[in-house]
């Protein structure tokens, strides 16, 4: 059902980060968000591993860091198997912070547009170059999880579609793991 919301999701992202990402926050605010962090929650899906998940995202506090593909499923084909990202969304960098990820053992980079809950289309990561211009893929975020420092430590993803918009073929859940503080 979701690849029927692909053309929105593009469509979103094409009118801007701002609509799509969360409240402007300063880059350091290490915040926690007390559900998440009570919650004994599993993610739904057996490769996010662990405790603490939640799959409704409000906002995306704590992300600025550096995140391993990990848990019980390899990469595929063309798909991501590292993120960086530098900062938290914020005005400054117009709710789109610049992203470096490696593709195939190539790396890309560019801006990344962190979407929060969305009734038409769920949260998603969108992914674009660094003028916001060019459409480089998106991701369903399928559940997210935060440390109790505020930091998020793992994020359950899953390809929604290609740089050319086409939907993802045989797409499935994922996980990327904080790597290190």
């Amino acid at each position: 059902m979701r690849h029927i919301f692909i053309g929105l999701a593009c469509i979103s992202l094409a009118l801007g980060a701002a609509a799509c990402s969360g409240n402007a926050e300063s880059s350091e605010d290490t915040s926690s968000d007390d559900d998440a962090l009570t919650s004994g929650s599993r993610s739904g899906f057996a490769e996010c591993t662990g405790f603490g998940w939640t799959n409704s995202i409000t906002d995306w506090k704590g992300v600025r860091g550096s995140y391993i593909r990990s848990g019980l499923s390899l990469a595929a084909g063309h798909d991501m198997t590292t993120l960086r990202t530098s900062e938290n969304p914020s005005e400054r960098n117009e709710g789109a912070p610049a992203y470096s990820r490696t593709i195939d053992n190539h790396v890309d980079t560019g801006r990344i547009i962190l979407g929060v809950d969305n009734p038409a289309i769920d949260p998603v990561i969108g992914f674009r170059d660094a003028s916001l211009t060019e459409f480089k893929g998106i991701y369903w975020t399928l559940s997210q999880q935060k440390g109790i420092s505020g930091k998020i430590r793992g994020i359950c993803l899953m390809k929604g579609a290609e740089a050319d918009g086409s939907p993802a073929q045989n797409s499935k859940p994922f996980m990327l793991s904080r790597v290190g503080l």
